[in-house]
This record gives C-alpha cells, structure tokens and sequence, in this order.
C-alpha cells in the first residue's frame, strides 16, 4: 500500500533494515538512534524507508520507528547535531531507570550540553554517559583515533552499531562523527573522493578499497600509515598493507586485493 510522504525518527538503539519485508530477510544496514527516515510504502507491519542521511532504502518494522511532521524534521536539520563520538553510551528516558546503551554515530536530538539532556516530541532524556559532540572534521588523527575505538567490534552483515558493523558500516561511522558523510556501500564510497594515484603519498585517514575476482569492489578500510590499515573483517582489527593488499599475519597470507585508495573530498 503507498502511503503520503511522511517522516519519522528512531529511538531505538539500533533498527534492522532488510531488504524485503520479513523478519528472514536479508539486514541490509541499520538505523540508529536520533536518524531519520522517510516512509514510503507500507505492506501490513513493515514500512519501506528512505535513510535521510544516506538514501539508502530498506523496509523495517512499523513499530520501530517514531513519526515527526515536516516542520519537526526542518528543526532536526537546522540545529546543531550532536553525535555519540565515543564507542557507547548510556542514554536514558527522564523518568525510568533503564537506560539505552548507544553506539557511536547516534544522534542526541536537541541536545543540551548545559543539561545532558535531549528531546523528542514529548519524551525528554538524559545522557549518563559517553561523549557527544557537533560532528566536525578537524583532522585525520580524528578519524583514526574514532576507529581505535572500534576495536575488535565482530562483524556482521548490515551492521552499523557497537555490537556487529560491516566494513562501509564502520567506515560510514567513524567518518559521519567526524563531519564527513560517505555514502553506505562501499562501491559508492569508492567515488566520494579523489583517488590516488600510485606514485603519491598514501596519507593516514586515506580510504582503501578492495575488489574480488570479478574486479567489484567488496571491501574498504582505513589507513593508519601507509602500511598499516583498520578494517571490519571477522572483527574491526589493524592489518598490514601494501602495494598487493591486505597481510594477515596471523594466516601468512593476504586477504583482500587492493584495487585503489581514495582521499575523501573533505580531507582535499
């Protein structure tokens, strides 16, 4: 059934989006807390949306999300936005004692850093712990000590949370708390930058990507030096790179195929 364009935020942790509507489907990203959706379609209990951050689409659970109006969601965007910088934190509604435990990359709607707290509609909250702050770049050290935190977090499929995060999850996260927004796969990150070329420099905070047999780019991570990269494989974990891919050390054997590295346009 289509439905008239309408909004609404997340208040959950963490929100699976799946690539049909049922429960078996395959999780294609996730929605954390404070990002909003628009809805498209509605079949029975799941609504198709649109990722206001990304555009990425998927279907999740009606009841998982919070509708807002227009002039709500203008308000959202024009304000300052202050994001979960650091790998959790606890945020709990004004009047319980169960907190909700954030990843990095939620966002803290209305945020008063006077207070602690911030608001939705008519539900208030309070952040016990973890950092916030406005999502600006200021340098690449940022971005790297962002995906230090992220540490030995398991993969999964779909992922963009502390608890499991794909490659271009982690990727996306780590970058979007430090002001630069790349797009969810990694094939479309491959194109949010200027590339570089094979004589120049690698820099930290630089993009690697990586293809598979077929020459598609299935894999990306972040450069620590010009030998050294951080990557969701297995888990979000530090490996050795150069001019062939991927080392593990721990097998002896390399793991990903460079294809190209790639320096976002916010770090030109």
């Amino acid at each position: 059934m289509e439905t008239s364009v309408r909004y609404a935020i997340t208040l959950e942790a963490a929100v699976p989006m799946r690539k049909e509507a049922a429960e078996s489907s395959e999780m294609v990203s996730q929605l954390l807390f404070g990002e909003t959706i628009q809805r498209l379609e509605e079949q029975e209990c799941w609504v198709r949306i649109r990722h206001l951050n990304d555009g990425y689409e998927g279907w999740i659970s009606r009841k998982m999300v919070t509708d807002i109006d227009s002039s709500l969601l203008l308000r959202l965007n024009t304000g300052p936005k202050y994001i979960v910088t650091s790998a959790w934190a606890e945020l709990c509604p004004l009047g319980s004692s169960i907190p909700l435990r954030l990843s990095m990359g939620a966002i803290l709607p209305f945020f008063d850093p006077g207070t602690s707290i911030c608001s939705v509609n008519t539900q208030d909250y309070i952040l016990l712990s973890g950092s916030v702050s406005v999502a600006r770049f200021t340098d690449v050290s940022a971005i790297v000590y962002s995906a230090r935190q992220l540490l030995n977090v398991p993969y999964l499929w779909g992922g963009r949370c502390l608890f499991g995060m794909d490659c271009s999850g982690f990727t996306q996260v780590v970058y979007g708390v430090n002001g630069i927004k790349l797009p969810r796969d990694a094939k479309e990150q491959a194109l949010a930058g200027r590339i570089i070329d094979a004589d120049e420099p690698k820099e930290e905070g630089d993009l690697a990507f990586f293809r598979n047999s077929d020459g598609r780019i299935v894999h990306v991570g972040i450069l620590m030096s010009p030998t050294a990269i951080i990557h969701a494989s297995g888990r979000v974990r530090i490996d050795r790179l150069d001019e062939q891919g991927i080392f593990d050390e721990e097998s002896g054997e390399y793991t990903h195929r460079l294809d190209r590295v790639m320096r976002p346009f916010r770090l030109e």
